[in-house]
């Protein structure tokens, strides 16, 4: 198999994983004010791992605030 074929494979092969994780992956909200969460953020406990850029997770609290949690903090 040539670098061609191999190049090609790779490249469908990452079309579709991000059309994949795309279509599963909606944004979300926050709160009561309906605070609207979008890549690259995410919230830890509603959103897969794979929908928002790592380290930029958040956490809804109860009155209506969306926290930034920090790794290694």
């Amino acid at each position: 198999m040539g670098i061609l074929e191999v190049l090609f494979l790779f490249v469908v092969s990452f079309i579709f994983s991000v059309i994949y994780a795309s279509s599963d992956c909606q944004f979300s909200f926050c709160g009561s004010n309906n605070i609207i969460i979008r890549f690259p953020f995410q919230r830890e406990d509603e959103q897969n791992p794979y929908c928002g850029y790592p380290g930029f997770n958040l956490i809804c609290t109860n009155n209506s605030k969306a926290l930034l949690k920090l790794p290694h903090s």
